[in-house]
């Protein structure tokens, strides 16, 4: 499987971005059908065909998207579309 790479700096500490994340995923989860679950610093999700995981630090959060070949081909849009909501997740 590819996997998409989203890595970023943030500052907002590890609680507040780990709190940012936890709130999203209380949206995802349901919205979309993903299992989602907290392994110390790093949420886990996966739903079908797609499954990876963010690592929450105290400076960045480093995010990666497990994808079906067949869906790799859209990988920019897809990062598009994750940036566009990371960046309304961060002050």
């Amino acid at each position: 499987m590819p996997t998409i790479k989203i890595w970023r700096e943030h500052s907002l500490g590890l609680d507040g971005m780990r709190a940012k994340f936890q709130e999203y995923a209380d949206k995802l989860g349901p919205q979309y059908g993903v299992t989602l679950w907290w392994q110390g610093d790093k949420l886990y999700f996966e739903r079908a065909e797609v499954n990876g995981h963010v690592e929450v630090a105290d400076a960045y959060f480093d995010l990666r998207i497990n994808v079906p070949f067949y869906l790799y081909p859209m990988k920019p849009v897809i990062e598009r579309e994750i940036d566009k909501k990371l960046k309304k997740m961060q002050p």
